[in-house]
């Protein structure tokens, strides 16, 4: 297995849980569900590319969070889970899952999905997924994610009901955002302050990231993270000179 490669799961094991340990989390951005409702399904192509020609949205108010498209008349619907911050930022490992499906885990039915890599990567996913309760872990073995709104997974299927599918914290880290790996360790965690959901002939759930640099509030963080801590004064000292 190559560095890069060794790198990635590193990253996928850090984030979460063994971030949380460590206090090395911060909270930051937020992940959307977005349907291009004029993307048309075909097979054998990638999922990443062709969304940033046609789709992208530049601004999370233009998140179109219903599908309108009938299972049942065979039609097929293409969305997107995107990572969202307030400016262009950077990102390794991303990690999210589903809640429960509302009314119940029948409303859709998921033919095709997959990660959405600038270049190439890793996937880690529970046994069950994608469906209810269910979630994944991805990390860059190239180029890392790079820019404000970006995808991270897609999903292609069939509606059926009206209801909701929720995004929300992958099971097996309780974990629901991004990591990066800033000039060295440690790993720094970035948890969606808010999670879309995605709404099955009916409006989803809107969200945007907070307002103010997400790129200075990493440095901060990472500052903050790194600085050595102030050695304790000699026992019996005085502050006063």
């Amino acid at each position: 297995m190559n560095r890069g490669a060794v790198a990635s799961l590193l990253l996928l094991w850090a984030v979460g849980g063994a971030l949380a340990d460590a206090g090395n989390v911060m909270t930051d951005g937020v992940f959307i569900a977005h349907h291009p409702s004029s993307m048309q399904f075909t097979s054998d192509q990638t999922w990443y590319q062709p969304y940033l020609d046609e789709f992208a949205i530049a601004s999370c108010q233009d998140q179109h969070n219903r599908i309108d498209l009938d299972g049942t008349k065979g039609q097929i619907s293409i969305w997107y889970v995107l990572a969202a911050y307030s400016d262009s930022t950077s990102w390794g490992a991303a990690e999210f899952g589903f809640g429960d499906f509302r009314p119940n885990p029948d409303i859709y039915r998921f033919i095709e999905w997959g990660p959405c890599f600038p270049e190439k990567g890793l996937d880690i996913s529970t046994d069950g997924w994608p469906g209810p309760n269910e979630g994944t872990a991805i990390a860059c073995t190239g180029a890392p994610w790079e820019g404000t709104i970006l995808p991270v997974y897609y999903f292609a299927g069939y509606a059926y009901a009206e209801g909701i599918i929720p995004l929300a914290d992958n099971p097996q880290t309780d974990f629901i955002g991004t990591s990066v790996l800033l000039r060295r360790p440690p790993p720094v965690g970035r948890r969606a302050e808010a999670a879309g959901e995605m709404g099955l002939f009916r409006d989803g759930l809107t969200v945007c990231p907070p307002s103010g640099s997400s790129a200075s509030r990493l440095e901060e963080f990472y500052s903050q993270l790194t600085s050595p801590p102030h050695p304790p004064p000699p026992v019996g000292a005085s502050s006063r000179r």
